[in-house]
Parts: C-alpha cells; structure tokens; sequence
C-alpha cells in the first residue's frame, strides 16, 4: 500500500485517481484494524487478510504505466467503491449473509479487475457492480429511513446476492484456466444477471429519499459523480461549448471535481494535458443541461450509484425553474 501511495503522488498522475487510491487505502485501514482486533474471528480475519491482499495486488495495476489512462481510472474507481463496503463487513451488526456477499463482491470484483487490466471492455458489468456497492453501504430501509445492518430489507440483500452472481461470472471470465466454451457461457450469464441488477439497483433507488440540499449542492455532488465515472474524452467532448477555450486547445486530461458557488454557478477544477492544474466558474443550468446529454436517465444509477438522486434533485430544481435536464426525472419519484 505504501508503494502505491508513492506511486500516486507523480505528478503525470490525475488529481481524481490520486484522490480515488487515497480513499482505498483509507478503507482498507479499516480491515487492517478489524484484522488486528482481538474480538475479530478468525474466520472473518482470514477473509479480511485475503481481501487486502487481493485490493493492494489490483492497485499496483492501477499505477501500471501500461494500462490507458481511461481504463486505470475505471479500475480505480470501482476499487474505490467496492472497499468502501469495508465498513459494514467489518461491523459486527452487519448479517453473515449480507457480509459474506459483499466479501466475495471485493474478492471477485477486484481479482476480475486485476486480471483484465482494467479493460473498459468489461465497463459494462464492473461500473454498474461498483454502483451496487455504493448502493448497499449507503441504503436507508424506506420503513425506517435507518440504515439497516442488523435486519436488512429484502431488496438490499437481493441485490447484493444479484451482484455477487456477476462478479463471480466476470472474475471466471478472466480467469485464464476457464476454458472458451465456459468463457462464452459465463459471458452470456454476466449480461443477463447484470440487466438483472441494474433493475434492482433502480428499485432500490426509487424507495430511498431525495437529498434536502440546496440546488448547489446537490449540482455539486451530482456533477462530482459525474466527474468520477464518466471516460474524460466524453466529457471533454461534451462540454466543450462550456470549456474555456484554453481547456479546449490544450486538451483536459481530468475533470476533476467541482465545488458550489451559490444557486447559480460551480467552481470546477481540471487538470490539462500539460498537468497544468486550473479551474473556471460554470452556470449550473448549462452545465447540467450538457451532462444530462453526456449521461442519460437509464444509466444514472447504474454509473452514480446513489449519487444518481442527487442528479435527479438537481434536476427537480432546474424544472421548477422551467428548465429541462434530459430525462434525468424519469424515475425520480419527484412530483
């Protein structure tokens, strides 16, 4: 861990995947503390060993100056969320059968990860995995509005159990030793049960409540989501009418991330080709106009996770303003 946080602090190396290896390091803080803890068991201490092992071996290929920048950021990213079910696998209050999912969701996923080298030709399955990820570890039972660890609802263990099935398909994939024929099978399999889970991941999303934070805010959090899991060249193409023309003749390597000015405009940080770090104000309409071209309603939560609610806040704001953010609302429960 210690080299990769190293290897991260290059410069060529973007702010967001920088920050991304950061926070996976951080989450696995936590299972090196349960794993040390005398009241930890020895099973679970076991698991928790193999799973650090398995997360540091994936990130050393994250700074891998082979993979394409893209696909290391992917890789980071789903990383980043699958580690941060660390939490409830190492809490005592989370059910065996929900923490056994997870683990195998780190486990797979990342071994998957390893073995593909991040390959954006398995975006498909491993975005919408990680989005699942972030869904579980951030879910409130709509009984309650708790988070619920001790007695999870039905629809959150399904979709962990649904997401535990495509991660073991997409790591047999990429397992060298299955033979073609198993390949194909298990390929076919990982799309029907992904399909499958992005269903459950809009079922689950649909019950939880919209944020109260101001518009923003929420454009904020939406458009850092954004930032995070969406290819820079999309981005860069998308909102290039937005972009400062510098940004746009010398090239941006990283929307980083953005930061609220008020109701009406975001600070939004990037990183240049030439590793220039820079920044410009956006109006939130515009900006959340274009990246609702750039991500559209049926792949919002399957890319955000729950980040996608904020989206959808945001963009209950805008049409109480008469402006229309794609189709963002389609699902969003909002009147």
């Amino acid at each position: 861990m210690t080299d990769t946080l190293r290897a991260v602090e290059a410069p060529k190396t973007s702010p967001q995947d920088r920050q991304g290896v950061i926070e996976s390091v951080e989450q696995l803080t936590i299972a090196l503390v349960a794993i040390s803890a005398r009241g930890t068991p020895g099973e679970l201490r076991e698991q928790l060993m193999a799973l650090v092992k398995q997360v540091t071996s994936t990130l050393e290929v994250g700074h891998d100056e082979s993979v394409p920048p893209e696909e290391r950021s992917m890789l980071i990213l789903v990383v980043k969320r699958t580690t941060s079910t660390l939490r409830m696998i190492c809490d005592p209050k989370t059910p065996p059968k929900l923490r056994g999912h997870l683990i195998a969701i780190v486990l797979q996923g990342n071994d998957a990860l390893k073995r593909s080298h991040g390959s954006n030709k398995w975006r498909w399955a491993m975005m919408p995995m990680s989005s699942s990820a972030d869904i579980i570890q951030g879910y409130k039972s709509p009984r309650t509005q708790q988070k619920e660890l001790a007695q999870p609802d039905g629809e959150q263990e399904e979709l962990a159990e649904t997401t535990h099935r495509v991660s073991s398909m997409v790591q047999k994939v990429n397992d060298p030793r299955t033979s073609e024929a198993d390949k194909a099978k298990a390929t076919k399999d990982a799309k029907a049960e992904t399909a499958r889970m992005r269903e459950q991941q809009e079922e689950v999303a649909a019950t939880q409540d919209q944020p109260k934070d101001p518009l923003g805010k929420a454009a904020e959090t939406c458009t850092n989501a954004i930032f995070d899991s969406t290819v820079e060249h999309d981005l860069s193409e998308g909102l290039k009418d937005l972009t400062p023309k510098r940004w746009n003749s010398e090239g941006v390597k990283d929307f980083w991330k953005s930061k609220e000015q008020g109701d009406e405009s975001l600070d939004v940080l990037a990183q240049l080709r030439n590793d220039e770090s820079t920044h410009a104000s956006f109006e939130i309409t515009s900006l959340i106009i274009k990246l609702a071209e750039i991500l559209p309603e049926k792949d919002l939560v399957a890319n955000l996770g729950m980040g996608s609610l904020y989206c959808q806040k945001t963009a209950a704001y805008l049409d109480e303003l008469g402006v229309t953010a794609g189709s963002w609302l389609a699902n969003s429960g909002e009147e």
